[in-house]
C-alpha cells in the first residue's frame, strides 16, 4: 500500500503513517528536487532505527519522490 502524506493538506503525519504501515509499504514524504519537508526528520529517524528504507523516484527533471519502504524489523 502507498501512503502519500507529501501533499501539505495530508491529515497524517509520519508516526501514523508507519503505525499503519506493513512490511514492503511505502510512505511519500516529499516530491521535490531535494529531499526536504517537515517529514524528512522523522523519515530518517525511522531508516536509522531500521523500520524504512529511504528511497528516491525520478519523476522528471529536478523532481523526485521521496519515499520510504517498510522494513519487515517490528514496531515496538
Amino acid at each position: 500500500m502507498i501512503y502519500d502524506i507529501s501533499n501539505r493538506l495530508a491529515k497524517e503525519d509520519f508516526e501514523s503513517a508507519l503505525q499503519n504501515t506493513s512490511r514492503g509499504d511505502v510512505i511519500i514524504y516529499h516530491v521535490g528536487e531535494f529531499a526536504a519537508g517537515k517529514h524528512k526528520h522523522n523519515a530518517l529517524d525511522a531508516c536509522n532505527g531500521g523500520f524504512v528504507e529511504l528511497v528516491q523516484k525520478k519523476l522528471g527533471r529536478s523532481k523526485f519522490q521521496y519515499r520510504a519502504q517498510r522494513t519487515k524489523k517490528k514496531l515496538k
